[in-house]
Order: C-alpha cells, then sequence, then structure tokens
C-alpha cells in the first residue's frame, strides 16, 4: 500500500517491511502460504513476495481484449480462482491497479485502466470478497515498467497488479504471537 501511493512498490515493500519488526517472520510465513496458493492455482498470473506483501501481475492481454475493461471468459476463472484464496486468507486487503501502455489518447488510457482495475474488483466481489478490503485505482500510462517504444515493451505495461498486504488486525495478531498459520 505505501508502494502503491508513493508510486514505488518495491521501496513501499521494503519499508513495510523494516516496519514489521520481530513480527516479520511470522507474518512472513502467513503470506508466503497465500503466495504459494497463488502461484499454484491462479494461470497467468505472476506472483512476487516483497517484503511482507504480495504482489500478483496479470497481463492486460490475458483478462481483457485490445481497448476493452470487459474481463474475458477464459480469464474469470482465475478471477475466481484468486477470490477462494483471498476468502482463505482473510486478513488481507487488496489494490486493484489498472495499467495501459502510452499508444493513443492519455484521457483515454486513464479510463480504460480506471474500468479494467474496477471490473477485477467487481468480479472479485461476486466471487465473496469484501468491497470493505479492496480499492480499484487506474494509473494509465503513468507507470510504465518497461519501453513505450516496442510491442513487447508495451505488452508488458498493459497489465493489472494486485497488490495485497496484511491489515492492521493481523500485524497485531503477529506481534501478540496469537497468529494461527
Amino acid at each position: 500500500l505505501i508502494g502503491s501511493r508513493t508510486g514505488s512498490w518495491a521501496k513501499g515493500a521494503l519499508i513495510g517491511a523494516v516496519v514489521g519488526g520481530a513480527s516479520g517472520a511470522v507474518l512472513g510465513n502467513y503470506m508466503d502460504k497465500q503466495a504459494a496458493a497463488i502461484d499454484q492455482n491462479v494461470e497467468g498470473a505472476q506472483v512476487q513476495r516483497v517484503g511482507e506483501s504480495i504482489r500478483v501481475v496479470f497481463d492486460s492481454g490475458l483478462l481483457f481484449t485490445t481497448g476493452s475493461s470487459t474481463i474475458s471468459a477464459a480469464s474469470r476463472s482465475n478471477i475466481e480462482q484468486l477470490a477462494r484464496i483471498l476468502n482463505t486468507y482473510g486478513d488481507t486487503n487488496v489494490v486493484i491497479e489498472g495499467h495501459t501502455d502510452s499508444i493513443g489518447n492519455e484521457a483515454t488510457n486513464q479510463v480504460l485502466s480506471e474500468k479494467r482495475a474496477e471490473s477485477v474488483a467487481t468480479l472479485l466481489k461476486v466471487y465473496g470478497v469484501a468491497p470493505n478490503r479492496m480499492s480499484a485505482v487506474g494509473y494509465g500510462e503513468t507507470r510504465p515498467v518497461a519501453t513505450n517504444e516496442t510491442e513487447v515493451g508495451r505488452n508488458l505495461n498493459r497489465r493489472v497488479e494486485v497488490l495485497i498486504y496484511a491489515t492492521d488486525a493481523l500485524r497485531q495478531q503477529a506481534a501478540s504471537g496469537q497468529l494461527r498459520l
């Protein structure tokens, strides 16, 4: 969450890891199990553990057709699997980020990224993930991970990221030794 707000996911995750202190190992184990479940059960998702958080990246080409915010039929089952895991690990919050490449109008790309993030959030809600655990945000073309000068780079920039982090209650449980894995 810190990284999402500061513009640097890795920096935010490192800050979160430092803040975690002694409870980090217990909390890390909880998050490791969740990340492993996502990695094993959600096709088309790249899963990374960063600090005490999880970063799941979906290539938007897997989720949406070009210029659309309607989730493809093939991807609905992946989102359903993700929702099941999120529901199993209910002590986490989720930020869904939509991103685009820089082709086309900047304002149009911004709206498209917002709609794509909201589409994923809406489908997660349909599959039972509590709305108060989620927030959806679109960044348009402002946060590229690769060059927009090549098709390969543009494909990498068209993505949806799901950032999963511990709730304050989970952190308190870990700090007090009350967390059961």
